[in-house]
């Protein structure tokens, strides 16, 4: 279910929608081994059944819940003033905790193009705000810590499974969309410090030139 509340998600509330996720994906990929022959009554029952399983992934995914009253699939999208946004966001809490950011990768298998250039969008927009901006100078102390230590598992953790997951609508993108993407960073000169940034948007240079 879309969160519509203006109150950000509990880390529990957050907790819960993620393992919801992964019932979901893990029935998904589950199915896949069980495929009917095609054009019989039971194959077309299963293809129901695996659409409303991406349904309920794309709704509970939370890439579509209102930012300061507009989704993000709406063209007035990204014309909402960057200090205007509901903070946090349902995604930045989904995507806080380790699992959140793993099952990512889960949901973009699933997505349509349309879906996948709407998540991309959103995270382009969030990116300021995701713990692994928000905490990355953790990463760069000089002290060990248990702190420090988690951090860079949540960087490497992103990489893979949120990035890796998200970067294939850039490929196959126009050019508008990919200019439209930066154009729509919060804090540039703060993400391009990031490791994270370098993964996603071409690293220092290309951020500062905005």
């Amino acid at each position: 279910m879309i969160s519509d509340s203006k109150e950000p998600l509990t880390r529990r509330q957050a907790l819960a929608i993620i393992e919801n996720l992964f019932d979901y994906a893990l029935e998904w990929e589950n199915n896949r081994r069980l495929i009917p022959e095609a054009g019989t009554d039971a194959f077309e029952h299963w293809l129901a059944g695996q659409r409303a399983l991406e349904a309920k992934m794309w709704e509970d995914s939370q890439v579509t819940a209102p930012l300061d009253g507009r989704s993000v699939a709406s063209p007035l999208f990204e014309s909402v003033p960057h200090n205007c946004a509901r903070y946090p966001h349902p995604l930045v809490s989904i995507l806080q905790p380790l699992k959140g950011k793993k099952v990512m990768k889960r949901l973009t298998r699933v997505m349509d193009a349309r879906q996948l250039r709407i998540t991309m969008t959103l995270v382009t927009r969030l990116f300021r705000d995701f713990d692994v901006v928000e905490n990355y100078p953790l990463t760069e102390s000089l002290i060990e810590s248990k702190e420090k230590l988690e951090m860079e598992k949540h960087v490497h953790v992103f990489e893979e499974f949120v990035l890796e997951a998200v970067l294939p609508a850039l490929a196959i993108a126009p050019l508008p969309f990919v200019s439209g993407q930066l154009q729509l960073l919060r804090d540039p000169v703060v993400i391009a410090r990031t490791r994270v940034s370098n993964a996603c948007f071409g690293g220092k240079r290309k951020l500062i030139s905005l």
